[in-house]
C-alpha cells in the first residue's frame, strides 16, 4: 500500500522503477489544531493520537514544512495538525502526486 499511487517508469535500459510523489502544500485552515510537543515524539504517534491511524504522519510533516529525514519531533516544537487528512490524501490521488 505504501507505493500504491507511485507511477512505474522505465529507464533507457528498460529497467523499471517507481517515481516518488510530490507532497502538496496544505493551506492553513481555521479548523487546524496547534499543539506543543511536551516530550520527544514521532509524527506517526502524533498521527495516531489525532487521526486514529499512523498513516497520516506525512500530512503533519507537510503542514509543518518538515522535509526528508527523521520522523522524530523535538520537545517544545509547535505543530499544526490539519483537521481533514482524508481530504488531503484524496487530493493527492486526483492530482497524481
Amino acid at each position: 500500500m505504501r507505493y500504491r499511487y507511485s507511477k512505474i517508469q522505465r529507464d533507457k535500459k528498460g529497467k523499471r522503477y517507481l517515481t516518488t510523489g510530490t507532497i502538496p502544500d496544505i493551506p492553513i485552515s481555521e479548523n487546524d489544531v496547534y499543539v506543543q510537543v511536551s516530550t520527544f515524539d514521532r509524527l506517526d504517534v502524533i498521527s495516531q493520537q489525532f487521526y486514529n491511524t499512523p498513516k497520516f504522519w506525512w500530512v503533519i510533516a507537510a503542514a509543518n514544512g518538515l522535509g526528508k529525514g527523521s520522523i522524530m519531533i523535538d520537545k517544545g516544537a509547535i505543530l499544526r495538525i490539519p483537521t481533514n487528512p482524508n481530504k488531503i490524501e484524496e487530493g493527492t490521488k486526483t492530482k497524481g502526486y
